[in-house]
């Protein structure tokens, strides 16, 4: 079981997901703004963060999304905890010349899917996430 927490301004959808990895007996926290988020992590103890990347209040984007959290807020405060994050849609090349995904991964997010995401894949994504970081925690076992 790991603690996961969304930061998804899509109610609906950040509810399907909890829904979902509830059953598989993951504890699951949403929040829709970044400020709400931030303020979660210091009452969570949070295994993997999902964080949407462009976050949207009142109908309009704004700049606090996901990489704005990630970069600025949780990256440091939570070096170790792994990052799930997830776009609307792949971009277009004409449009942008970095993509959300180049990024992101340059922020150190551990990886991105582009919504929508089939369950199956979410779940799987989660899980390497958190395999590596069990993989990567000190031995904490008595030699």
């Amino acid at each position: 079981m790991a603690n996961i927490l969304i930061m998804e301004d899509d109610i609906a959808l950040a509810t399907y997901w909890q829904n979902f990895l509830e059953m598989h007996d993951h504890r699951v926290v949403c929040c829709s703004t970044v400020a709400r988020t931030i303020e979660q992590t210091s009452y969570m103890d949070v295994d993997l963060i999902i964080a949407d990347m462009m976050i949207k209040v009142d109908g309009e984007l704004v700049p606090e999304g996901g990489l704005t959290l990630l970069c600025k807020r949780i990256t440091g405060a939570l070096p170790s905890v792994p990052i799930l994050g997830v776009s609307g849609r792949k971009p277009d090349p004409k449009i942008y010349a970095t993509s959300p995904l180049q990024i992101a991964e340059g922020m150190g997010i551990d990886m991105v899917l582009y919504k929508p995401i089939p369950l199956e894949i979410l779940l799987d994504a989660i899980e390497q996430l958190l395999a590596k970081l069990n993989t990567s925690k000190p031995n904490s076992s008595p030699e």
